[in-house]
């Protein structure tokens, strides 16, 4: 967690960890589905890992932990624009390969993003 402040980190846990220890049970969906949606913001802005599997995962332990459905989580996949916004994550990493061969590796995301729309 390089990038992020301290005070921010520490007050998402304390405050989710708060709300985890009430008795109610929306409380604690609610306390779950901030850790997921914080840590899985962290794990890609600061250890860079694929916004795929981060999202696939969080999915997954929200499933785990009763907060969704196994309908919803089924359905979230089998939604058109989910996948139309994936096959795009795709194409997207692909054309950012081939100009990082083609620049002798000087290519970045953002730039391999705007060759795309250019």
């Amino acid at each position: 967690m390089a990038n992020s402040p301290p005070q921010l980190t520490a007050g998402v846990f304390l405050l989710s960890y708060y709300v985890w220890l009430t008795d109610e049970p929306e409380r604690f969906k609610q306390s779950i589905t901030v850790l997921n949606i914080y840590g899985a913001m962290m794990a890609m802005a600061c250890f860079n890992v694929a916004s795929d599997l981060a999202m696939f995962t969080t999915s997954v332990v929200l499933l785990v932990f009763q907060v969704i459905t196994k309908d919803d989580f089924l359905s979230g996949y089998g939604n058109s624009s989910v996948v139309t916004v994936g096959l795009l994550l795709v194409v997207a990493k692909g054309v950012e390969e081939v100009r990082t061969k083609e620049n002798g590796g000087r290519a970045t995301p953002a730039t391999a993003l705007l060759s795309t729309l250019a």
